[in-house]
């Protein structure tokens, strides 16, 4: 269902998962608010509560681009699969992603609390699923077997001290984060987030990977 269907006339490109909140305009002239769960350079899944119908042309306001017109080509309830009328940037593509890291780490206190209150393995495997990371690319990362990861996720042991720094590079997050839940640089886990999904949206290294923040 996440997936637009087949389409003559243009290839299909990689899909980036997000959750982004985001406006635009019916064809009528109307202002909706739409949920973009997914996006590609050549178009998008979203959920909106408007009657839409397929072939029906939106205008989308997207981080970084002027208004985008996309338009509706498969309808599930309240899902909407849209083409691009023209694709999407690269640039605009990464923006995209990167609103949606910042959106997705912006924690209430009781949520800081739940996690804090984790155990360690619970925490392990949660970071793992959100990375994206099998058990076995993490234990290749750290150069153990597969077992020594599924057994730390267990709760049956822990990693010894020297792996933890590794580790936590590898799932994107800081070693305090890892062992106590706890962002003490919330600034610092969104850029580090970012950069990963950026160099995953552009096929390249993560230390290829500079953000510059103009203050």
């Amino acid at each position: 269902m996440g997936e637009l269907p087949p389409h003559t006339g243009r290839a299909r490109e990689p899909r980036r998962r997000i959750t982004l909140e985001g406006s635009g305009t019916l064809s009528s002239g109307a202002p909706m608010v739409v949920t973009i769960h997914n996006i590609s350079e050549t178009g998008m899944l979203i959920e909106c509560q408007h009657a839409l119908v397929v072939g029906e042309t939106l205008a989308i306001d997207l981080p970084g681009a002027e208004t985008t017109s996309a338009k509706v080509v498969w309808l599930s309830g309240h899902l909407q699969g849209c083409q691009f009328v023209n694709p999407i940037s690269k640039a605009v593509l990464s923006a995209a992603q990167l609103r949606s890291a910042v959106g997705q780490e912006v924690d209430t206190s009781a949520s800081r609390d739940a996690r804090s209150a984790e155990p360690f393995g619970v925490r392990l495997q949660r970071l793992r699923k959100e990375s994206g990371l099998t058990l076995e690319q993490v234990a290749a990362e750290l150069g153990v077997s597969k077992p020594t990861v599924w057994a730390w996720e267990q709760g049956r042991t822990r990693p010894i001290r020297e792996r933890m720094d590794l580790l936590a590079q590898v799932l994107g997050t800081s070693s305090s984060a890892l062992l106590s839940g706890q962002i003490n640089d919330p600034l610092g886990e969104v850029l580090e987030r970012s950069r990963r999904q950026i160099a995953d949206a552009y096929g390249t290294g993560l230390n290829n990977v500079r953000i510059m923040i103009e203050l």
